[in-house]
């Protein structure tokens, strides 16, 4: 299965971002689930836009399928290790309000 987000290959791994209100269930499961399958491909990331912690359902839900983000935690959008991002993906409409305008995005999607 391949995966087309519109990105240009180059040299650099693309970047995925995924915010969600609290980085602590969505955006942290989506970063688990891409890393774990595409991670070969991407460089991911998640945040929150009001960050809390981790959720233990999320480390629970995704060690059910042999994956382990016991190490993750939640981070705000403004405490990323880059500042420019490929692709933001938004799981919440309020994300998707408060995120309009992150910089280097080139292209936002919101699921």
């Amino acid at each position: 299965m391949s995966v087309n987000l519109g990105v240009e290959t180059t040299q650099k791994k693309p970047t995925i971002l995924f915010i969600c209100t609290g980085n602590s269930v969505r955006s942290q499961v989506a970063e688990g689930l891409m890393r774990n399958k595409y991670g070969e491909l991407f460089e991911v990331f998640s945040a929150g836009v009001s960050p809390s912690s981790v959720h233990p359902k999320s480390v629970e839900t995704l060690r059910e399928i042999g994956i382990n983000i016991s190490h993750h935690e939640s981070k705000s959008v403004h405490d990323l290790p880059i500042s420019e991002f490929d692709v933001i993906i938004t799981l919440c409409d309020w994300a998707r309000s408060l995120c309009l305008n992150l910089k280097g995005k080139r292209q936002t999607i919101h699921w």
